[in-house]
């Protein structure tokens, strides 16, 4: 899905990765439950050949994901960016049907509409237009998740955009809008909600786009940024070790990029919400489980 510059001019080769659409809800009473923290670093390797590929993404219109040990995301506060399309738009469904109060983020105001209109009538969601590129954007959406009766539980850091080229004709400006966004932006909005997150002992999931020490054709700036939002994983868990915070990582393959995938459309949506259902199952295992890297393997 093309997007466009923040000078507003259409930009070929810049587009989503996919890592991410969704209604407004004055439901917003969302209330406290307890979730437990294991600081040990250690990998949940998530096989998608274990789960049948869905058979059409109207089923999550349907019935959507029932992942396990769902009374853990009962009632809990989630911010999911990204959630624009792709994977992030299944990711905030999925975690709405498993009870979840769904806040989504993204700067396609017209594709968060899209995903809220998919929700159920009775499912509390709000959408918050935001460029994570942009720092003041930021902060006033935090100062609106901030109104809300209860702290955040779980953030899920899906947004970013990737812009292909090699290094010989990779523009700079290129390079930099995706440091913005796909770096500096879950940077500032992960410290910002930090204090929420240590009241509500809550979890950072970071979904990365590149597997560390893999680059792949006409990948180069937006691995470069993946590696430091690896960086950024890895530092985080090891400061808030000592806190209630968990840290998590979800390495997704290039398969499941919009920029990247040569599947049909359909093809494309089936593969987000199995991706998405597989993030899910792995968030709600036991959270004593110290699991802090998940490896997405395709068919």
């Amino acid at each position: 899905m093309s997007q466009r510059s923040n000078s507003g001019e259409e930009h070929p080769r810049r587009r989503h990765t996919g890592l991410s659409r969704a209604s407004n809800s004055p439901d917003l009473a969302w209330r406290a439950l307890p979730h437990g923290h294991d600081p040990h670093w250690e990998e949940a390797v998530v096989d998608l050949r274990e789960n049948p590929m869905p058979r059409s993404p109207n089923l999550i219109l349907q019935e959507v994901i029932h992942a396990r040990a769902a009374d853990d995301l009962r009632g809990k506060l989630v911010i999911v960016t990204g959630a624009s399309e792709g994977v992030g738009r299944y990711l905030a469904l999925a975690l709405l049907d498993q009870g979840a109060r769904v806040c989504v983020i993204g700067r396609d105001v017209a594709g968060l509409r899209e995903t809220a209109s998919l929700a159920r009538a009775d499912w509390p969601i709000v959408y918050l237009p935001c460029d994570l590129g942009n720092l003041t954007e930021v902060d006033e959406v935090v100062e609106f998740i901030e109104r809300f009766d209860r702290p955040v539980d779980l953030v899920i850091l899906a947004g970013a955009i990737e812009v292909r080229g090699d290094f010989a004709s990779g523009a700079l400006e290129d390079l930099d809008e995706q440091y913005l966004v796909n770096v500096r932006g879950p940077y500032a909005l992960a410290r910002r909600l930090l204090g929420q997150l240590q009241t509500a002992k809550g979890h950072i999931v970071f979904l990365n786009g590149v597997e560390p020490g893999t680059v792949g054709p006409q990948e180069l700036q937006y691995s470069m940024t993946m590696a430091a939002l690896t960086a950024l994983a890895q530092g985080l868990s090891n400061e808030l070790a000592s806190s209630d915070i968990r840290v998590s990582t979800a390495y997704v393959p290039a398969a499941f990029r919009v920029a990247s995938t040569k599947l049909s459309e359909d093809e494309q949506e089936q593969r987000s919400c199995q991706l998405a259902t597989s993030i899910v199952s792995s968030i709600c295992e036991d959270p004593q489980s110290g699991v802090s890297m998940m490896v997405v393997q395709s068919r």
